[in-house]
């Protein structure tokens, strides 16, 4: 009964992501299918598991070409959010008030995570961007790089290979969830 229960709501987050994919098609279906995988993967937020779902699920792209855009371009996004960092941190804390809320941002994940982060290194940073969850991927390693002054040759090195292993497990789910919507649906 369980793997049933795990099944329809597979097929349930396919349907899901259809419709997400629908919507973003919609706005953005004056791009050709590929261009749209890269852009969404190169977002925050949706990054790779937004885009993979996209590309194989609404569009029918060969889940080969998806999870090669995907992965490359969420990967690649990386060393360009070290680089503005940067200069937007500095311009925020022209502001006094924005001075005071990012120091005590700051100051309070340090203080939470940095235990973590100094025992685990590699490994926790491996974990925020290979689970495919909202609020993890290769913009929140590059935040995560950043905010620790985390070596970034090798953060980007284990960021590539968290991307990879979320590519991965996103696209099975995809697969997986596609099928069983199809199965579910009679489409099969």
């Amino acid at each position: 009964m369980g793997t049933l229960v795990g099944l329809n709501i597979i097929g349930v987050l396919a349907g899901v992501s259809q419709e997400i994919g629908r919507f973003l098609a919609d706005v953005l279906g004056f791009l050709p299918p590929p261009l749209v995988v890269v852009l969404l993967s190169m977002a925050p937020i949706l990054e790779l598991r937004g885009a993979i779902p996209l590309g194989i699920a609404y569009y029918g792209l060969d889940w080969r070409v998806v999870f090669a855009l995907a992965v490359l371009s969420n990967t690649l996004v990386v060393p360009f959010i070290w680089w503005l960092l940067e200069p937007i941190e500095r311009f925020l804390r022209k502001s006094e008030k924005l001075d005071r809320g990012l120091t005590k941002l700051y100051d309070r994940t340090r203080h939470r995570s940095r235990k973590r982060i100094e025992t685990y290194e590699e490994i926790a940073l491996f974990f925020f961007v290979a689970v495919p969850l909202p609020g993890t991927g290769a913009w929140t390693g590059a935040l995560i790089t950043y905010l620790f002054d985390l070596p970034r040759r090798k953060s980007y090195a284990i960021i590539f290979v968290g991307v990879l292993v979320a590519g991965a497990l996103t696209t099975t789910l995809t697969l997986a969830g596609v099928g069983i919507f199809d199965l579910l649906t009679g489409d099969a």
